[in-house]
């Protein structure tokens, strides 16, 4: 993770992108509080494409699917 990126205002403007093209809502819930940006993959950190790269969820989404995608690389599901 870069974490030079994640404080930039480079990465600030593309979340905020991100979530308006989402509406300001999770794509998972629909919830429009704690918004966080995902991303589906990491190959174009830096350099992401809004559309196809990233996903907008709340807060507790985010977790979960954090969560899920850690298990499955340990091969727990």
């Amino acid at each position: 993770m870069n974490e030079k990126y994640y404080n930039s205002q480079e990465w600030e403007r593309v979340k905020e992108a991100r979530k308006k093209y989402d509406g300001y809502k999770c794509k998972n819930c629909g919830a429009t509080k704690n918004l966080q940006v995902h991303h589906k993959n990491y190959t174009f950190e830096g350099t992401e494409n809004i559309k196809d790269d990233l996903i907008t969820l709340c807060a507790n989404c985010h977790y979960k699917i954090t969560m899920i995608n850690r298990k499955k690389r340990k091969g727990l599901i």
